[in-house]
């Protein structure tokens, strides 16, 4: 799988506290101790501009130019320390938020010793940069622990806002559990607005508000474990998830699975159950539902095939649909398996 993520003078922009992820780039040290120190081990400081756009008409295109040229209101940004391009087009309004200024206010909490920086790095020419940060505590579902993390994810390439989201990750596996928690509570959104520092402050309030999130968690976590399945209902569950209404309708119906489902559709399922019986850590979850989020979140952190860790990055961190509709059949109250 390609990795994706951004080299910049033959080097990887990606810093870890811990051990190096798939793609095996970029530094491992100690955990930073403030986000300075974490942007510049993973090579994330450098600045982003924005320049304007002109039209070329013998060529009929849009393009950086100069005055002999038609300005158009559109501008693209780039970064300024090699002028690569961005991949935004964006408007005069775009506020750009650069990368020291989007993680700068967590310093105030690293202070005080309720965060540590373990990761941070860049995707693509770093249109798309990130970084997480370890809470203090831990949730302890049965046997398991669950590390309470803080993701941070900033854009420049004018298609998404900053985000910040609280995220707990499964100890044994490294999985990642951000659907567990879809409400608003768990996740910050900053337009590239010109009011975008008022939101970075509202921001710094809503961390105190973590523990709240955490508890809910909590409360979901040992509600899946306690929750107890056969192999038969886990099969059962799994198609639920996965398949359409009116796939599940037809076999209802009395049509063959096989002449429902398509065999793209029969792998995955098959891959999934996979994951659930054989998944690290899966022995101890086993027999409930519990079991059957974490082997889907550990099918689509490292089993499922993508074009790019852009896309798997997506697909762990930003809510992926398949897990976040496996939380809501599992908590569902009228539920009947």
């Amino acid at each position: 799988m390609a990795h994706n993520i951004n080299i910049n003078l033959g080097k990887a922009s990606f810093y870890s506290a811990r051990e190096l992820p798939w793609h095996n780039l970029g530094q491992v040290t100690k955990e930073a101790k403030t986000s300075k120190e974490a942007i510049e081990l993973a090579g994330l400081d450098f600045e982003v501009n924005k320049r304007q756009l002109y039209y070329d008409i013998t060529k009929n295109i849009e393009r950086f130019g100069d005055d002999t040229l038609k300005p158009i209101d559109r501008y693209a940004t780039y970064r300024t320390d090699n002028s690569a391009y961005l991949g935004g087009i964006v408007s005069k309004d775009y506020q750009i938020i650069q990368n020291v200024e989007a993680f700068d206010f967590l310093d105030s909490l690293i202070s005080d010793g309720d965060l540590t920086y373990e990761t941070a790095g860049a995707l693509g020419n770093g249109e798309t940069i990130f970084i997480s940060c370890k809470l203090p505590g831990e949730i302890l579902v049965g046997k398991d622990n669950i590390d309470k993390y803080l993701l941070l994810t900033l854009s420049h390439d004018g298609k998404s806002s900053a985000q910040m989201m609280f995220t707990p990750i499964r100890v044994v596996c490294n999985n990642t559990l951000t659907a567990a928690l879809t409400s608003s509570k768990n996740k910050i959104s900053i337009r590239h607005s010109s009011n975008y520092k008022d939101k970075l402050d509202e921001a710094k309030k809503v961390l105190v508000k973590s523990k709240e999130s955490f508890e809910q968690y909590q409360e979901r976590f040992d509600y899946l474990a306690k929750m107890q399945l056969s192999e038969q209902q886990v099969k059962k569950s799994l198609a639920n998830i996965v398949l359409t209404k009116e796939e599940l309708k037809m076999i209802a119906d009395g049509n063959k699975f096989q002449e429902v489902v398509s065999t793209r559709k029969t792998n995955m399922l098959t891959d999934m159950m996979k994951s659930y019986n054989e998944g690290i850590g899966q022995e101890n979850v086993l027999g409930t539902a519990w079991g059957v989020v974490n082997g889907l979140t550990n099918y689509y952190q490292n089993i499922k095939t993508y074009n790019d860790s852009e896309q798997q990055f997506k697909k762990v961190f930003d809510s992926n649909p398949v897990i976040t509709d496996a939380f809501a059949y599992f908590l569902n109250p009228s539920l009947v398996i």
